[in-house]
């Protein structure tokens, strides 16, 4: 069984979980990962969230990067591969005028990222 998104990316990569549950050496192994796994997401949404505030696109790739890492590692494809494109972004020079991100898009990103991830986090737990 394989979580889906409504485009049909997956969710959450059930061989992923399986290879975790494989490794673990007690029940409670899977569990305190995943609670791991929404502790640093958490962290990571916050400073994805400042990062793009402030047009820092060196912030930006660097968190993307880290979090997309641990995404891959708990199986949680579709949020890594929103990370991805934070991660490989190109954008044009910030003016006075023309910030690289628009504050209304930077909220609007946020808060699908942010939906995206609390999604995952629910599959997880209920796949465990």
């Amino acid at each position: 069984m394989t979580a889906v998104t409504e485009d049909a990316s997956p969710i959450v990569d059930m061989s992923i979980l399986q290879g975790l549950r494989a490794y673990a050496r007690s029940a409670a192994f899977l569990p305190q990962l995943i609670d791991i796994f929404e502790e640093h997401g958490r962290t990571s949404l916050t400073e994805l969230r400042l990062a793009l505030s402030g047009q820092d696109i060196d912030a930006v790739r660097r968190v993307a990067h880290r979090f997309k890492g641990s995404c891959l590692n708990m199986g949680a494809q579709a949020l890594a591969s929103e990370l991805r494109r934070f991660e490989t972004t190109q954008v044009e020079p910030q003016t006075t005028l023309s910030p690289k991100w628009p504050a209304e898009e930077v909220e609007l990103t946020c808060q699908n990222l942010s939906s995206l991830f609390e999604e995952t986090c629910k599959c997880l737990k209920s796949l465990h």
